[in-house]
């Protein structure tokens, strides 16, 4: 969970008409997302710029009040304004907070209510009129809480904290992810140990060396832009060639080399410049301000002229996986040249209009309006970020590997999106959230994965039984066709897990599919193994033949004569026996003809008078296959080799 205080518009906090029109406006975008107006034009805008997507899907989930005697949400809205303003010494008496849950987390209404009771009551704001909502129109569900700070009994705003209000927000959001035992943010600042909230050793970690966190935004320009802000170029490359700096000449010209500067501001601020852009050094460490490091360098040495600033690469600080951020920034540039010229040509018209002009300027601009007019490039508006700049292109795919870089959960995605629709199955209960679907073991249970429509995310992916109802799934809902997206130990286990339980022709995946055939192949017979097994396994009899044949075999067969080229077993002949031997010699003629021979070997057959008597000394010897007359090689059956 995250949290934040959205401030209002600066042209709201003026006089009293305006400051009621501000609470009115902010309680109807609460309440009635369906209306248009400057506020919701105002909060989407910002929604967009602090990296939270575009609104979309359904938006008013859940909405409640707190210390308000009106029953009906007209009436409520009424009340609100009138407080509002009753506080005449402050120009917005009514604080707009925002907290939102991971994409997994899905709070139920009741969860809702009491988490706005535990932030309001760690603020100190438990007291005082409030109108909260909750709603679905992103990725993360978010609750909206429009607080009045005045205080009618003692008529005076409530301070948070002694000015301090983002350190209690932190922690009140601490106390309720341990409350509810939700997942805490990776960069969380605060942490409850023992019942007591204390700070995270992240948080003291970088306390301890100066290091201040990316603002809020640094980081909406860095996801609107695909590039590093100038605070992370410059905690990444500047802070370190600072602190190792042994003299200022030093500091400057490693510094310059890097396409960085190193200014004074005023009497003691200090400014670190990247290109046109500039940050305050202790937005970015404590430990390089001017007054700490002059206490190891001196006096503070301003860069000499004859120091030259390299020109820093546009590639270098591209972010990983801003396909595009390059192209995007040049269709900005173009476009903000274009309206800057077309600026000042507007300027120059108006002075010209204004003062008295010669006769020359007059017959110049006679001869300019008789002339054809060349057409000037139309430079049309680019999209409002990185990820619309890919769907404009006609690139989904990109920009939705953009806007999700950051995720941590595997998912199950299918070729084409499908509709969001609860759907019971393996023993878990679909909860329908806005325009997604949750998947649990019951209403009170943490989420195992959710519906999203184009993918399933896989929340609970350490446990079997979630990660084969999340295949069953995600084959009913993509037709059979799923992709597995993940760590290689998530795949490895999808893929085993989907095997044993029939579910691997579902998986499209090409190495998917190559380990599945491989598979195969090794349950199944080689063509070779195969062939060899039916020429040997089936005679002209039909009888069984014994392949597994050592030196010794081969070798008494090959003193036997060639009758087991059928594949019958050598038969014992009596010795000198002519009558047996002229039996056996016809046999083998007859069972002979199925080979091709040619003319002289077919004649030489026949014309042939049968054997008197066979002895060991002197086989008898039949031309094999495909082989040359005389060929002396017996044609009994070889180890390993087929006919």
């Amino acid at each position: 969970m995250i949290t934040k205080r959205i401030k209002a518009r600066k042209n709201l906090r003026q006089i009293t008409r305006e400051r009621i029109a501000h609470a009115r406006s902010l309680i109807d975008y609460l309440l009635a997302p369906e209306k248009e107006s400057d506020e919701k034009a105002y909060m989407v805008d910002y929604m967009l710029r602090a990296g939270f997507g575009d609104s979309s899907g359904v938006r008013l989930l859940h909405s409640g009040y707190r210390n308000l005697l009106s029953n009906t949400e007209h009436a409520r809205r009424a009340e609100m304004m009138a407080l509002a303003n009753a506080a005449t010494r402050s120009p917005n008496p009514v604080d707009h907070w925002l907290l939102s849950w991971r994409e997994d987390e899905k709070p139920t209404s009741k969860q809702v209510d009491e988490t706005v009771e535990m932030f309001l009551g760690h603020l100190g704001l438990g007291g005082q009129p409030a109108i909260y909502v909750l709603h679905g129109d992103t990725n993360n569900l978010h609750c909206h809480i429009a607080v009045n700070r005045f205080d009618m009994l003692n008529r005076r705003m409530i301070e948070i904290n002694h000015g301090f209000n983002k350190e209690a927000a932190h922690q009140a959001v601490a106390k309720i992810v341990d409350h509810f035992g939700w997942q805490a943010e990776e960069k969380q600042r605060y942490v409850v140990v023992g019942g007591k909230t204390i700070l995270s050793k992240r948080a003291a970690k970088l306390k301890a060396v100066g290091h201040k966190p990316i603002c809020t935004g640094a980081s909406a320009a860095e996801w609107r832009t695909g590039f590093k802000s100038v605070q992370r170029i410059a905690q990444e490359e500047a802070v370190p060639i600072i602190l190792n700096a042994r003299s200022w000449p030093e500091l400057h010209e490693r510094l310059a080399a890097k396409g960085m500067t190193y200014e004074r501001v005023g009497t003691n601020g200090i400014k670190i410049g990247i290109g046109e852009e500039f940050v305050s050094a202790s937005r970015v460490n404590s430990r390089i301000t001017m007054i700490r490091r002059a206490k190891d360098l001196g006096d503070f040495v301003a860069r000499r002229p004859s120091v030259k600033v390299e020109a820093r690469s546009p590639e270098q600080d591209v972010l990983p996986n801003a396909k595009g951020a390059i192209e995007f920034r040049e269709l900005c540039d173009e476009y903000r040249a274009d309206r800057k010229r077309k600026k000042k040509l507007r300027e120059l018209e108006r002075l010209r209009g204004t003062r008295k002009q010669n006769a020359t300027e007059i017959a110049r601009a006679a001869l300019l309006q008789n002339c054809e007019a060349r057409p000037e490039p139309e430079f049309a508006k680019p999209p409002p970020n990185l990820e619309s700049f890919h769907y404009w292109k006609n690139d989904g795919e990109t920009a939705a590997k953009w806007c999700r870089r950051k995720d941590l959960f595997p998912s199950l995605t299918g070729q084409e999106p499908a509709h969001v629709e609860p759907r019971p199955i393996g023993g878990f209960v679909p909860f329908q959230s806005g325009n997604e679907v949750r998947y649990a073991r019951h209403a009170d249970a943490p989420t195992v994965f959710v519906d999203r429509g184009d993918r399933i995310d896989v929340i609970l992916a350490v446990e079997d039984e979630v990660i084969v109802a999340a295949l069953r799934l995600s084959a009913q809902k993509f037709h059979g066709k799923v992709s597995v997206t993940g760590s290689r130990q998530f795949r490895e286990r999808a893929f085993e897990l989907a095997q044993r339980n029939g579910l691997g022709g579902c998986l499209i995946d090409q190495d998917f599919v190559d380990r599945r055939a491989a598979e195969d192949r090794e349950r199944r017979p080689s063509d070779a193994t195969s062939n060899i097994n039916r020429s040997a396994m089936s005679g002209t009899n039909g009888q069984a033949v014994n392949l597994d044949f050592d030196i010794g075999t081969l070798a008494k067969l090959d003193s036997q004569p060639s009758e087991c080229v059928t594949g019958e077993r050598p038969r014992s002949h009596p010795p000198n026996n002519a009558a047996s031997d002229a039996t056996d010699a016809a046999e083998r003629n007859k069972q002979q003809n199925n080979y091709e021979r040619t003319d002289a070997e077919s004649e030489a057959v026949r014309s042939a008078p049968p054997p008197a008597a066979a002895s060991a000394e002197s086989p008898e010897r039949v031309p094999s296959r495909g082989s040359s007359k005389g060929t002396n090689l017996p044609l009994g059956p070889q180890k390993g080799k087929s006919r």
